[in-house]
């Protein structure tokens, strides 16, 4: 009974501890400076995994531009050889033409490049957000103004109805009582 009473125990302990995947990504969502430190411990620990990964990501590309050829004329002086009937004779120097094409061949860092661009679309965004911004603001400040314009224009012309409305009256009765006279 005792045994049974104690692997009932450890069965309910093992089910209670269980944890879901559903949990396992609330957790990583909530922290996600915990899953970043555990990889990079990973990778430390294994770095024959990240060099895999970087040169996968961001492998070496051998690039090779076409050099322009180049002449090289050298002049090999003439010799002096030996002429039976007059004696010793010099011979007129000779030319010799050498075109040599040199190519040009690097490595282009990948990663590097990568780094370049990613500041560049960075600093693209940055631009573009201050420029909304800015547009934004103008954009309210705009339609401040505009509902301040309207404001009083619904304000002020109803006055001026009124205005108008009381010019003529005087006019009206003005008339009457120069009549009248």
């Amino acid at each position: 009974m005792k045994r049974f009473i104690l692997s009932l125990a450890c069965i309910a302990l093992l089910a209670s501890a269980c944890v879901t995947q559903k949990k396992v990504d609330k957790y990583f969502d909530r922290n996600p400076e915990f899953l970043q430190v555990k990889a990079e411990a990973y990778l430390n620990d294994h770095p024959e995994v990240l060099a895999q990964k970087c040169s996968e990501k961001f492998p070496v590309k051998e690039v090779t531009k076409p050099g322009k050829p180049v002449i090289i004329r050298d002049t090999i002086p003439g010799q002096t050889i030996p002429c039976p009937p007059s004696g010793l004779v010099q011979c007129p120097p000779s030319t010799k033409d050498s075109v040599i094409i040199r190519d040009t061949t690097y490595l282009e860092d990948t990663a590097k490049l990568y780094a370049l661009e990613a500041r560049y679309r960075d600093s693209l965004q940055l631009q573009f957000n201050t420029l909304q911004g800015s547009i934004n603001n103008e954009f309210k400040a705009k339609t401040e103004v505009e509902t301040r314009l309207t404001t009083l224009q619904e304000k002020y012309g109803s006055a001026k109805i009124i205005i108008l409305t009381l010019a003529g009256i005087v006019i009206v009765l003005s008339i009457i009582i120069y009549r009248r006279r």
